[in-house]
């Protein structure tokens, strides 16, 4: 079972999974968008680390029996922190392709 005392560990496995999937697909988008190998690597690792420090997150809330919404400033600092890890290379992707679009037009 996921939940136990402690909290409930179906979200840091959801998550975990779901980064699994999306980050071969971020990787295969920045190599359409031909950018240097540096960058997309920096970008990857961005988002590895975002999702990695999510996954920790709820992780340790659910060891410690929250919720993933019962948050304290610290708490809500971190959390900030890891998605605009992981939506940053998304956006960075997303935008780069807008403006390749735009440059063909």
């Amino acid at each position: 079972s996921t939940v136990g005392e402690s909290g409930d560990l179906k979200l840091p496995h959801a998550i975990s999974l779901h980064a699994i999937q999306v980050l071969p697909l971020l990787s295969i988008f920045l190599i359409g968008l031909k950018l240097s190998k540096l960058r997309q690597d920096l970008l990857v690792w961005l988002a590895s680390l975002g999702f990695g420090a999510i996954v920790i997150f709820t992780q340790i809330n659910a060891f410690a029996g929250r919720s993933i919404f019962d948050l304290d400033t610290f708490r809500t600092g971190i959390l900030v922190a890891s998605l605009i890890g992981v939506i940053m290379p998304f956006a960075y992707a997303t935008l780069a392709q807008l403006n390749r679009f735009r440059s063909q037009a």
